[in-house]
């Protein structure tokens, strides 16, 4: 006859708790065939673009900050349920990065409850204290070293044909955009819990401005190769092939002429190495 014997185990309680709200399909879903992590992969990105707008869903009214608040740029506008494309991000480093979603829509981590019964047709949402469990056991999930920076966290003095420190350079003086670029895509994570109106983005939408940590991971889309290795790119959308088309958008103020590419591909290279 075999037996069961209970052994000890070293894993923190608070990942014990958290952690199968994240992957556990049966604990989740409805036919227990998906969980978060079937799109955040570790917690991380799948790749790929979701349009998950609800034709009968309602307005929602705005009520974050705007453009800084400064009463004089456009305003943004309530949210819409029908967002259209939206890319996966990350759920790493998740703590103080509020509100979130690429439209900064959910206030808050404990806003995701609805998910449970929407995305993943379980048959409730996930209660107050399953979101916290998830938040805390997620806030523990560290991200990865960058790969493209040197053992010792420093930055390469090339990377793809640009300087990642005097990218660096051009990013904090000011010289790249309308404002600092840092004033928004602030340190550590590059990003701000604001959001930036659509009509000063060139965009339908408003949004938050989102962290940069995870560029590299989509370098490599190349909308005139049949061949490329991703599908989609930078944006919200995924729709912006390179990181350089990106910094060719009228937003941008970079120098004409060689001055100027030499200087997009040397904050290419930047983002390229964001931790």
């Amino acid at each position: 006859q075999i037996g069961l014997l209970d052994l000890f185990d070293p894993t923190p309680a608070f990942i014990n708790d958290g952690r199968p709200f994240l992957y556990d399909t049966h604990l989740t879903s409805g036919l227990g065939h998906a969980s978060c992590a079937s799109c955040h992969i570790d917690g991380r990105i799948d790749q790929l673009v979701w349009d998950l707008g609800d034709p009968s869903g309602a307005m929602k009214e705005l009520n974050q900050s705007c453009n800084l608040d400064n009463p004089d740029l456009p305003e943004c506008e309530d949210w819409h349920p029908m967002k259209g494309p939206m890319a996966t991000q990350t759920l790493t480093g998740l703590n103080g990065n509020e509100p979130f979603h690429w439209r900064g829509d959910k206030e808050d981590f404990l806003a995701f409850d609805h998910a449970f019964s929407t995305l993943l047709g379980n048959d409730a949402d996930g209660t107050p204290a399953e979101m916290v469990a998830m938040q805390v056991f997620l806030g523990s999930i560290a991200n990865p070293p960058n790969p493209n920076r040197h053992l010792d966290g420093s930055l390469p003095d090339d990377l793809l044909g640009g300087d990642p420190a005097v990218g660096l350079e051009g990013f904090n003086s000011g010289e790249l955009a309308t404002v600092q670029c840092v004033n928004c895509h602030m340190l550590p994570s590059g990003g701000l819990g604001t959001l930036i109106s659509g009509d000063l983005l060139l965009d339908s939408q408003s949004m938050k401005v989102a962290p940069l940590r995870n560029m590299y991971e989509k370098h490599g889309m190349d909308k005139a190769s049949s061949s490329g290795s991703k599908g989609f790119g930078f944006l919200h959308d995924g729709t912006i092939g390179t990181l350089v088309e990106l910094l060719e958008r009228p937003v941008f103020t970079f120098p004409s002429g060689a001055a100027g590419d030499q200087l997009r591909r040397d904050v290419k290279a930047l983002m390229m190495c964001w931790e």
